[in-house]
C-alpha cells in the first residue's frame, strides 16, 4: 500500500512538473512557433488556475491566440473569457467572443450584447453571431433589442434574428420596410420574403415598380453587384404567394 501510494504521489508531481514544462513551453518566445503551438495543444483540458491564467495571456499572442481560445472554451473557462472581451487587442475581444458564443450559456447575453455594439466591425459580428447561436427565447430577445435600430448593427441583428421563426421579428421588419433608408427596405425585404403572408403584398407591391439600386463597396473578393429594392420586392411577392398557394392546397384536401 506505501509503495502504491509513493508511486501515485511520484506520478502526481510528475504531471504537475509537465504541466509547468508546458506552460513555460507555450510562452517562450524562444521556441518557433510549432513547438508553442505543440505545448498549448497539449494544455488542452487543463483546468487548473496556471492554465486558465496563461492561457488568458496568450490570447494577446497572434500565433497562439486560436489555440488558447479554443482551451479556455473546452474548459467553459467564461471569466477568463469574459475578461478577455474587454481587451484593448480588437483581435482578443472578437475570439474570447466567439468562444463565449460557442459556450451557448445564456449568462453571457449582456456581454453578447455590448461586443455586438462594439466599434469594431469584427468584435460585433462575432457578438451577433454569438447570439445568433443559442436557441434560448434570451437571444431572440436580445437580437430584437439590438434590431430597434436601423443602423449596420440593427439590420444585421435583424438578419441573425430571422433563424428564429418568430411573428417579431416580421414585426420589426414591416416597420422598417416603413423607413425611407434602402438598407432598411432591404432588410426588411428579405425577412418579409422568409416570414411574410398576403397582407404584406400591397406594401410589396408598390415597391416592385422602382428600380433604386444599393451598390457595395469593395467587400472580400472583387465588388458586391447592386441589389435592387424592386427585385427583392418581386423576390418577396413570389414567395409569399408560393407559400399561401401550398398551405391553401394543404388546407383544401
Amino acid at each position: 500500500m506505501r509503495a502504491l501510494l509513493l508511486i501515485t504521489a511520484f506520478s502526481i508531481a510528475a504531471a504537475a512538473a509537465d504541466r509547468a514544462t508546458l506552460l513555460d513551453q507555450a510562452s517562450n518566445p524562444k521556441l518557433n512557433s510549432a513547438q508553442r503551438n505543440d505545448a498549448c495543444f497539449a494544455l488542452r483540458g487543463d483546468s487548473t488556475a496556471a492554465a486558465k491564467a496563461r492561457m488568458l495571456e496568450l490570447l494577446a499572442d497572434e500565433a497562439l491566440r486560436a489555440c488558447a481560445a479554443r482551451n479556455l472554451q473546452q474548459i467553459a473557462a467564461t471569466a477568463e473569457l469574459a475578461t478577455a472581451a474587454s481587451h484593448a487587442q480588437p483581435d482578443v475581444r472578437a475570439v474570447a467572443i466567439d468562444a463565449l458564443g460557442r459556450l451557448q450559456d445564456p449568462a453571457q447575453i449582456p456581454l453578447l450584447i455590448n461586443a455586438a455594439r462594439d466599434p469594431n466591425a469584427m468584435v460585433s459580428m462575432s457578438g451577433l453571431q454569438a447570439l445568433a447561436l443559442l436557441d434560448q427565447p434570451e437571444a431572440l430577445n436580445a437580437l430584437l433589442q439590438l434590431a430597434h435600430t436601423s443602423d449596420t448593427v440593427g439590420l444585421m441583428a435583424l438578419e441573425a434574428a430571422l433563424r428564429f421563426r418568430s411573428p417579431r421579428v416580421l414585426v420589426r421588419a414591416r416597420e422598417l420596410l416603413a423607413i425611407n433608408e434602402i438598407p432598411a427596405r432591404l432588410a426588411a425585404l428579405r425577412v418579409i420574403g422568409e416570414l411574410g403572408d398576403p397582407s404584406d403584398l400591397t406594401a410589396l407591391k408598390a415597391l416592385a415598380p422602382q428600380d433604386e439600386e444599393m451598390t457595395a463597396g469593395p467587400r472580400g473578393f472583387g465588388l458586391m453587384p447592386p441589389i435592387s429594392i424592386a427585385r427583392l420586392a418581386r423576390t418577396a411577392m413570389t414567395r409569399i404567394e408560393a407559400r399561401s398557394s401550398a398551405a391553401s392546397s394543404v388546407t383544401g384536401r
